[in-house]
């Protein structure tokens, strides 16, 4: 409880509303050069029969067509400013990076299984870089991920951090791919900030990008909402637990 009985911030942000859109593009051609398709493909609108209509259509080509998923997941926060968010996001604290991501998991947001959550970290956030994550159960590295850095900016007091990002696992062109911007800019018309996660997420064909056609991309538009939410609880200050990942070992 905050002052006079009053919920913490931490609490608040809990509650926040957290805005999400979602949208699904369609590509065929070799994997080193997709070109979007416009007709012959299903709607992207998020119907009943959506699922199958993707499904059947990506199974006339199976290794030529694929998914391009883009998810954007908003909140505006009246009780935490830009610079504490930013250096939430990018671990100016005492633990660094490796803290704030482990704390994140970012990784949530890239269709990896809860049971493979990320435990270490190496690299640092500049222009070029690559950070590096190791994935598993129990500080076991089952899978490792790899992000480069293309940017980190600031313009006026908005900051932006844009990453792609792959399994090290996955080479060559048919690797699932991922690029993910993240923004924190000044809340208009007051105190505050607004923080923005945006992932454009590419599965690799012809099994991944079934079975996100199928249902799985779900967890991708979850997990980029659920690390916005995170993030704004911790720049308050609060101790956030998830207890899916837990309960799913």
């Amino acid at each position: 409880r905050g002052p006079r009985g009053g919920l913490s911030s931490a609490m608040r942000l809990r509650a926040a509303l957290v805005e999400v859109r979602n949208a699904v593009s369609f590509l065929q051609g070799s994997p080193a050069a997709v070109v979007g398709v416009d007709g012959g493909a299903p709607a992207s609108a998020a119907t009943s029969d959506s699922a199958l209509a993707e499904v059947s259509w990506l199974l006339r080509d199976p290794l030529a067509r694929r998914l391009e998923i883009t998810t954007v997941a908003s909140t505006e926060l009246s009780t935490v400013d830009v610079t504490t968010a930013w250096e939430t996001l990018v671990g100016r604290g005492a633990g660094g990076l490796e803290e704030a991501w482990l704390r994140l998991q970012l990784t949530a947001c890239y269709g990896i299984p809860t049971a493979l959550p990320l435990f270490r970290l190496s690299g640092e956030l500049r222009d070029g870089s690559e950070v590096l994550g190791d994935l598993g159960p129990f500080d076991l590295a089952a899978k490792q991920f790899v992000w480069r850095v293309e940017c980190v900016e600031q313009k006026g007091e908005s900051r932006r951090l844009v990453l792609q990002g792959r399994v090290k696992e996955e080479e060559g062109d048919a690797a699932t791919t991922t690029r993910h911007v993240l923004e924190v800019s000044p809340r208009e018309g007051g105190d505050g900030c607004n923080i923005s996660s945006e992932v454009c997420y590419r599965p690799s064909p012809p099994l991944q990008t079934l079975l996100n056609a199928a249902g799985g991309k779900r967890a991708v538009e979850e997990g980029n909402a659920t690390v916005v939410r995170r993030l704004g609880v911790l720049a308050a200050g609060g101790v956030d637990f998830e207890p899916v990942p837990f309960y799913n070992f």
